[in-house]
């Protein structure tokens, strides 16, 4: 896929999303200030339970600096958002109208229209998988003072939502071959745990140090590998390296479609947090069913 041309509308419109942007969160950044402000200024209002051994004046003081320091980051952070978005929208005008190995457009398209039947089952799942996270979330805030404690609730978080992966993977994959799968169907991967796990190690080890080495050659790892988990699942079989193997023939000739396929759900997870998160139980899902609808794609041809 040739990388696209932008034309001077597309950019007139990086300008306007930009600095829109910055406007919105300036309003939000005088408007958080002048409730705290107006808090400490009423009569009647204990505001010392914000501070602990300091002055109100001084608490005031700190907490209008943290303000100050959180909106250069919500700036920083709403600048990429927005060039993104802009950026984004450009990459997805230009692939669907070019004939690129994937198309974007397709695959999302397809999955929303597979995971309608399916939101519920999802709901149940990514329910049960934040539940998980938030009482990790509580254990360590709990022993946070005693650090092997707080490592063991660390490393176990990460196996059990390891665990979980793998059942999203299974049942991705069995919605796109026409099966129909249950929630207990989201807790069947023990036969792959082991290999899953040290593959995931391997993968996480491999793309670390290509990252380091300027970032690019662990993005080309990341996608040439991306695919281990799906084959391991689907082919019991399989060993680690053979599984590693499979997802580099599977991802020959498609790494830059698969890294816009990326960039593209990337910026549909932005949106989804939005909503005070819940755009997240459709996003999860119909991620999940994109990269299985890709999986299914290149090993049939």
């Amino acid at each position: 896929m040739k990388f696209p041309k932008i034309k001077r509308r597309d950019i007139g419109i990086i300008l306007i999303v930009v600095p829109s942007m910055l406007f919105l969160a300036s309003i939000y950044d005088f408007l958080m200030t002048t409730v705290i402000i107006w808090l400490h200024t009423l009569e009647g209002v204990d505001m010392s339970f914000l501070y602990k051994d300091i002055s109100a004046q001084e608490g005031l003081a700190r907490l209008l600096s943290h303000r100050v320091n959180s909106m250069i980051i919500l700036r920083y952070l709403l600048t990429a958002a927005a060039i993104g978005l802009a950026l984004g929208g450009i990459l997805i005008k230009t692939a669907a109208a070019s004939q690129t190995v994937l198309s974007v457009k397709k695959f999302i398209k397809k999955a929303a229209q597979v995971i309608r039947s399916y939101l519920g089952l999802f709901a149940k799942f990514i329910l049960i998988v934040f539940t998980a996270k938030v009482l990790s979330e509580i254990l360590q805030y709990t022993f946070a003072d005693i650090e092997m404690v707080r490592r063991v609730i660390v490393i176990a978080e990460f196996v059990i939502f390891s665990y979980f992966q793998i059942g999203m993977i299974i049942v991705s994959l069995a919605i796109v071959y026409n099966k129909k799968p249950k929630l207990k169907d989201f807790f069947v991967g023990r036969y792959l745990f082991t290999k899953f796990l040290l593959g995931t190690l391997l993968f996480m080890v491999m793309v670390k140090i290509g990252l380091e080495l300027y970032i690019i050659p662990g993005l080309y790892l990341g996608f040439r590998y991306m695919f281990f988990p799906y084959f391991l699942a689907a082919k019991k079989e399989l060993d680690i390296m053979e599984a590693f193997r499979l997802s580099a023939k599977a991802t020959e000739g498609a790494k830059m479609d698969i890294f816009l396929l990326q960039f593209v759900l990337l910026l549909l997870f932005i949106v989804a947090v939005v909503p005070l998160g819940l755009g997240l139980f459709i996003m999860v899902p119909l991620a999940s069913i994109v990269w299985a609808l890709v999986y299914k794609k290149r090993i049939e041809g």
